[in-house]
């Protein structure tokens, strides 16, 4: 089916992860932070061992992991990504929207998994397209629009792609 990089600093649900994964026939590698994650996302790793999908948890050891989806999103072919997250801030939740990346709550139930992949690699594809629209379909479609009403750091996110400020 292919490979995914599970990328978690909790080892024993990175392992969680892994298990119900190669249950469905992907090869699985599993990392626990940033730095340990950022030479397999190098062109020269690329080239030759690339992963069809990224499971990222939101916040790691060293920084959150927006750097791994930029830096996935300059990789051709570009994985489909998703991140999961016990934290997410409607700020994250937008960003995302705009980045193209799925968000999935933790704890989520693991036999979504093949379901959510289809859906990453679709967002995936029309990253680029994202509109206001899009962002505000994708916080409906996940249950976040009501947490929009009570932040004030939303605001930053909403006027561009990116925001190296985030929460």
């Amino acid at each position: 089916r292919g490979r995914v990089l599970v990328v978690e600093d909790c080892a024993w649900l990175r392992r969680r992860y892994a298990l119900v994964l190669e249950a469905r026939g992907y090869d699985v590698v599993g990392r626990g932070n940033i730095g340990a994650t950022l030479p397999l996302l190098s062109e020269s790793h690329w080239g030759s061992c690339r992963f069809e999908i990224l499971l990222l948890d939101l916040k790691l050891p060293d920084g959150d992991c927006v750097p791994l989806i930029e830096r996935a999103a300059e990789l051709k072919p570009e994985p489909a990504i998703a991140v999961v997250t016990a934290y997410l801030d409607p700020a994250y939740a937008v960003l995302f929207a705009r980045m193209g990346v799925v968000c999935l709550p933790k704890p989520f139930d693991e036999n979504h998994l093949p379901a959510q992949r289809t859906e990453a690699i679709g967002s995936r594809k029309s990253r680029q397209s994202a509109s206001d629209h899009d962002c505000v379909d994708f916080l409906d479609r996940h249950n976040y629009l009501p947490s929009l009403f009570f932040s004030s750091s939303v605001s930053a996110v909403t006027t561009s792609k990116r925001s190296p400020t985030m929460p």
